[in-house]
């Protein structure tokens, strides 16, 4: 009998043991939620970093169907008729997907078409959000995140009275090709191709394109088929990509390498 008083006595205890205390459950979950505070900003730069690269990947392939394109056409670059070629332009809708289409308008995405095996994913950056104001209601053409330097891929059909600097040109014309910048992020994914700089508007979702999505700077590839990141600081450097042309026409950081700088 005694024995089994023991065993008896000793349930209590045991069991008593196994179990945790109001305060000792709340620390445990303050401990959770501070690690969670800690490992969120974490693994948002972590998926961050990946898109970038993604979207640097993207560019880069632009680059080389690029330089593939103008080996095929006697050095000539891609182009585009006009600054910006879209079903939203308001100056009538613009087609730049199928060539038999009565609005449309010559194009560098219709043109690098047959070099990227028409996968528009190529032209999609992941870090953008749609820009809803550029689509259209029932039209289904591709969204692009990514905008041409007018000073390498041209524009045939320019109101901005910029001369030669900005007309369609051949490879070997550009001043240096590894610093000559072809494609860029815009900062978002909308229905047409902006061909251009720096420039403010009252259309697009941000009201100065491009935009700075990756960690304060925006991927490039260049004229020979490299890509590179454009940090925060080049990006607000002076003379770089913040300041659009209405307000300084120089544009020093999209002819670098393409053409002769302005005074």
């Amino acid at each position: 009998m005694n024995g089994y008083k023991a065993d008896a006595a000793a349930l209590p205890r045991a069991k008593s043991g196994c179990g945790f205390t109001l305060i000792e459950l709340l620390a445990v979950i303050a401990v959770i939620a501070a690690l969670t505070a800690l490992l969120l900003p974490v693994l948002a730069q972590a998926r961050e970093k990946g898109r970038a690269t993604r979207c640097r990947s993207n560019l880069r392939q632009l680059g080389l169907a690029s330089v593939l394109y103008a080996n095929d056409q006697n050095d000539a670059l891609p182009w585009s008729e006009k600054h910006w070629t879209a079903p939203s332009n308001p100056n009538g809708a613009m087609n730049y997907t199928d060539p038999a289409a009565a609005n449309f308008r010559t194009n560098a995405y219709c043109q690098l078409s047959a070099y990227t095996s028409r996968n528009d994913a190529l032209w999609q950056c992941s870090s953008a959000v749609e820009d809803k104001p550029l689509t259209m209601p029932g039209n289904h053409s591709p969204l692009l995140g990514y905008m041409g330097n007018m000073f390498t891929i041209g524009v045939s059909a320019s109101p901005w009275g910029l001369g030669p600097d900005i007309l369609p040109k051949r490879l070997p014309s550009l001043l240096n090709p590894s610093r000559a910048k072809l494609f860029t992020d815009v900062g978002a994914n909308g229905q047409g191709l902006w061909v251009g700089t720096t420039y403010r508007n009252n259309q697009a979702t941000a009201p100065v394109t491009p935009v700075p999505l990756h960690q304060g700077g925006l991927n490039t590839v260049m004229a020979d088929g490299h890509s590179a990141p454009a940090s925060r600081t080049e990006f607000q450097q002076p003379g770089g990509p913040t300041v659009p042309i209405q307000d300084d026409p120089r544009q020093i950081w999209w002819r670098d390498g393409a053409v002769a700088p302005l005074p």
